[in-house]
């Protein structure tokens, strides 16, 4: 240690050791009714307790088995193709150089820099894993970060959970995103920017922007619909996204693997340096903080971008979805097939949080609804970060 120290990153090394060791309380005391959460086990039990009822009632976590070949194993040359040892060495080399928080003794700074070692005995582990449809027990539970999000910060309801997994299911997963992305890169749609390569919440901003100002040009009236969906990496039915997949184009031997991925999962809650020792079951929903997870959740919705009405504007970043147009008929029209998208599967719209942006100087206020309910018009909205103020 005194070595370390006096090295010429010794200052790193001084900050990186009192970061470890010094205790901090990030999360303040949280109340949920009467019930006071001073100590980090109450906080962890009732964030626990919190993020189980965000959940569908009466799921199976189990999905269905309908799309599932009865094979015992799929053959060899199947799974072969996605995790050879050149492949995998390559992306233990593109990992971040950091230790992060795992209970794997292993971490990405060990992993990266014995990449050469590691490739062959991880390529023939993940082949196997693909091969066979089994994820181990251990790949399918998070360790989940409370988030706050916005509100109060003493009300666990304003929180998100955040998994953080083990470095080896990161990295199979990291894998398979990229074949996917590579091999179904073309079926997204143009108007997602969440979570593809080269899209980010930038070009979202910088198309949207660039579409007001056209349109506003033309008809000097614009409404913007925002869309917000009630816990939305949360409430997606097992059976329903393996259904999509497979539509998608996913390979059946990747759909067969997810549908083990997707099962059975399970979760504790970290708050500071203190983890929850109970487990809770996940039912439904993609991980969020996973790296699969985000890519499920773009595909489950793939379809109802693809629904909206020809001549409607609109995109998206991930679950952020907003519409806009001069025309309130037409807009009006895309509302109804939010609506019914969100209804039929199984994820439902927050109405109350849908919100309507009026821009122009010849803006008539036409009323717009959701569910026979008026949807209210604000002065600025937040989007993707940046405030958007009514003129």
């Amino acid at each position: 240690m005194k070595r370390l120290l006096e090295t010429p990153h010794s200052i790193r090394a001084r900050n990186l050791i009192s970061k470890r060791i010094k205790s901090t309380t990030t999360i303040p005391p949280l109340k949920n009714g009467s019930l006071l959460a001073t100590s980090n086990p109450d906080k962890a039990s009732l964030f626990a307790e919190t993020f189980r009822s965000n959940f569908p009632a009466q799921l199976s976590t189990s999905p269905s088995k309908s799309l599932n070949s009865n094979r015992s194993a799929w053959p060899l040359h199947l799974a072969d193709e996605y995790f050879p040892p050149w492949i995998v060495e390559r992306t233990l080399e593109k990992l971040p150089s950091k230790c992060g928080f795992f209970t794997h003794p292993a971490n990405y700074f060990l992993i990266k820099r014995c990449a050469t070692s590691l490739a062959l005995p991880l390529s023939i582990i993940f082949t196997r894993s693909l091969q066979t449809s089994s994820v181990p027990l251990s790949w399918k539970h998070s360790y989940v970060i409370p988030v706050h999000k916005k509100g109060n910060p003493c009300s666990p309801d304003n929180y998100r959970p955040i998994s953080l997994t083990d470095p080896f299911p990161r990295i199979f997963e990291r894998i398979i995103c990229t074949r996917i992305r590579i091999d179904l890169g073309h079926r997204f749609s143009p108007f997602q920017f969440g979570f593809l390569s080269r899209r980010s919440c930038t070009n979202a901003l910088i198309y949207s922007t660039s579409q007001y100002k056209s349109i506003l040009k033309e008809h000097k009236t614009l409404d913007v619909v925002f869309f917000d969906f009630k816990k939305a990496f949360d409430m997606v039915p097992h059976a329903l996204l393996l259904r999509k997949l497979n539509a998608f184009g996913i390979p059946p031997i990747l759909v067969s693997w997810l549908r083990d991925y997707l099962s059975n999962r399970t979760f504790s809650v970290k708050v500071d340096n203190y983890i929850d020792p109970s487990s809770s079951p996940v039912p439904s929903g993609v991980p969020q903080g996973s790296v699969l997870g985000p890519l499920l959740f773009i595909i489950f919705i793939n379809d109802l971008l693809e629904s909206i009405p020809p001549g409607l504007h609109f995109s998206a970043f991930a679950d952020d979805i907003k519409l806009y147009s001069h025309d309130p008929v037409l807009l009006q029209s895309g509302i109804n097939t939010i609506d019914t998208w969100a209804t039929n599967n199984k994820l439902p719209l927050a109405h109350t949080k849908t919100s309507l942006l009026r821009l122009g100087s010849r803006n008539m206020h036409v009323p717009l609804f959701i569910s026979s309910s008026t949807i209210d018009s604000s002065d600025n909205i937040r989007d993707l970060g940046h405030y958007r103020l009514q003129t």
